[in-house]
């Protein structure tokens, strides 16, 4: 078993930080057969999930990750706003619930300057109800409740 372990290739990648201008890689350590590969920077920016008009769009230097959202229609009814999350082209996630505190519910996605290949994910709210929902929710307790009482009235509890 531990040669067969011996044998096994690990797949996977090391993401570096590394700023667009820079020209010297990190120290890091390189073994036979590790290969490096920089991928093309990219020209957008994708907005996808619970919003009206999801895809990619191009990249402008000047604009935050709300003006994505604005840009493929802003989040549905339906949507999520408080877990509203981006990928970063290197791997990285930001988040509206990192930034939430004691005295802040969320955090702010229009400050937030967006990047070359970032992807913007408006989630779709799970538990969602409607106000006619949560009503016949309601009745249909209060009902059970007065059924039961009625019960015990008639065999004469009360």
């Amino acid at each position: 078993m531990i040669e067969r372990l011996r044998a096994v290739k690990p797949t996977g990648r090391v993401v570096l930080q590394l700023r667009p201008e820079s020209s010297d890689l990190p120290e890091l350590a390189l073994e036979d057969g590790d290969r490096l590969y920089v991928p093309p920077r990219p020209t957008t920016v994708g907005v996808f999930g619970s919003v009206f008009n999801g895809g990619s769009y191009l990249y402008s230097g000047n604009r935050s990750i709300d003006d994505y959202l604005r840009l493929a229609g802003g989040p549905t009814r339906g949507a999520d706003e408080g877990s509203v999350f981006v990928i970063r082209a290197n791997g990285s996630v930001v988040s509206s619930p990192q930034g939430r505190g004691w005295l802040s519910s969320k955090r702010d996605l229009a400050a937030v300057k967006a990047e070359p290949g970032d992807t913007v994910f408006v989630p779709e709210e799970i538990n969602k109800t409607t106000f006619v929902q949560d009503a016949k929710d309601w009745t249909q307790i209060l009902y059970q409740f007065g059924l039961g009482l009625a019960g015990f009235k008639a065999v004469g509890g009360f």
